[in-house]
């Protein structure tokens, strides 16, 4: 099945085709950018949440601010501050603080690597088609995965993602 994709500025319907790197697709008839692929995005992406996760190791670990008085040195980190914060009472601003300075970044990267790395780096070498258990190997998504008694095949996702694919029907999936 083709996907279709409108052009911007005269809505003439165009097929959409795969590009090669650095490439890029116009309208045949107002000669307006419909999409175009960037060089080595997946490289690019990875590249910067990795940056991003020692960014954010540095920015926790080291303090951020230092104050002297009368020869003694206090220095704090986020965490401390958040610490600092519930001790003096104020929990909602504490909570907020560890939410948006380091809960919420950290699950965002941990999130994007989750994403990139196996596409990036196969996890199962292709000789693991058939493992131990006799199961099959989901080409997709480098997972390994059983086809349970019902006929449909299990994919190897954690139990949140678990999709159930009933391959006699083209593979149409579904949460089970």
């Amino acid at each position: 099945m083709n996907s279709l994709i409108a052009c911007h500025e005269c809505d003439l319907l165009h097929q959409v085709q795969p590009l090669p790197d650095g490439g890029a697709a116009r309208c045949v008839r107002c000669d307006a950018l419909l999409y175009y692929q960037k060089k080595d995005s997946l490289d690019r992406t990875l590249s910067l949440t990795i940056a991003g996760l020692v960014l954010f190791i540095v920015a926790n670990t080291l303090p951020f601010l230092a104050m002297k008085s009368k020869g003694l040195v206090r220095e704090t980190t986020l965490i401390t501050g958040v610490k600092g914060l519930y001790l003096q009472g104020m929990e909602a601003l504490a909570l907020l603080v560890f939410l948006t300075t380091i809960l919420v970044p950290l699950v965002q990267i941990a999130g994007m690597l989750y994403v990139l790395v196996p596409l990036k780096v196969p996890l199962h070498p292709q000789s693991a088609a058939l493992g131990y258990d006799g199961g099959l190997h989901d080409r997709h998504s480098g997972l390994h995965g059983q086809t349970g008694q019902d006929g449909k095949y299990r994919s190897g996702l954690s139990p949140l993602f678990l999709c159930s694919t009933d391959i006699r029907l083209g593979g149409q999936c579904g949460i089970s």
